[in-house]
């Protein structure tokens, strides 16, 4: 462009952008766009990644706590044959007082003070009910009393109730259907569907979690090293989380979150 100037008056001439032009500019800006979206998705996921294996971390450390003070980790399963010999190990004064009806009598208080049926818990319940205890009116995980014949009654006075082992984010712990579940922290435009699994080592062979949701019908077992066979963490327990498409099955099962690997479960599997 140039400018002509008259007498008392100035303007500019000059040609404008040709339509070629134009559309090589917006082509241009349509790359740089794909490209910051990619790169943007996969920070995302990578910082969902590390936000949930922080928190099976602590989830771990939890689990320790607990059998610190109970003497074993808690059961993955809710059948008779394994939380009765549990409840004899951890809370002797309770089992002494209800003797042959030590079950049956824990399936009570569960319904009646938690508003929670064992038929319906799972191995994601296991972790969300052992670790939190007795829920109160809101939801809210209260731990378990410290009268130890009667620890799983609800006391809505703080100081006669041991304190949960870990600090659950209230919302992301779902009570229904009388069960407890509690989700990892995905962050994003969708809810996660898919909740913490918890394994306990001594009863891998016979334990599993059932998920339907988010378009899946699968079941998980503890995982096995392809190799030897053998079980991860052989003398604790799983946690195992869904990955990045919030399943724990299908073709991309490897990107399931576990506390036996650093990474994703493919890195273990590949072991």
């Amino acid at each position: 462009m140039k400018r002509t100037q008259g007498l008392g008056s100035s303007r500019w001439t000059g040609r404008g952008f040709t339509l070629v032009e134009l559309l090589v500019v917006i082509v241009i800006i349509g790359i740089l766009a794909g490209l910051i979206s990619t790169a943007v998705i996969a920070a995302m996921g990578k910082a969902r990644e590390a936000r949930v294996s922080m928190e099976i971390r602590n989830l771990e450390i939890a689990l320790q706590t607990f059998k610190d003070r109970y003497g074993d980790f808690p059961p993955s399963r809710w059948d008779q044959a394994t939380v009765e010999p549990f409840l004899r190990r951890a809370f002797p004064r309770y089992a002494f007082k209800h003797g042959a009806n030590l079950y049956n009598q824990f399936k009570t208080d569960l319904q009646t003070n938690a508003g929670l049926t064992v038929d319906s818990m799972d191995a994601a319940a296991a972790l969300a009910f052992w670790l939190g205890g007795i829920p109160d009116n809101t939801g809210k995980p209260r731990g378990f009393a410290k009268d130890p014949e009667n620890p799983f009654r609800k006391y809505p006075d703080e100081s006669i109730r041991h304190p949960p082992l870990y600090e659950f984010v209230q919302k992301r712990l779902v009570i229904s259907g009388g069960t407890i579940r509690y989700y990892p922290d995905i962050s994003g435009a969708i809810e996660a569907a898919s909740p913490f699994v918890y394994f306990r080592a001594s009863e891998y062979p016979n334990v599993s979690f059932r998920h339907i949701g988010g378009g899946e019908d699968v079941t998980i077992t503890p995982y096995q090293n392809p190799t030897t066979g053998e079980y991860f963490n052989p003398q604790t327990f799983q946690i195992i989380s869904a990955g990045r498409d919030n399943l724990y099955g299908g073709v991309n099962y490897e990107d399931n979150l576990t506390n036996f690997t650093e990474g994703k479960l493919k890195d273990a599997l590949k072991k």
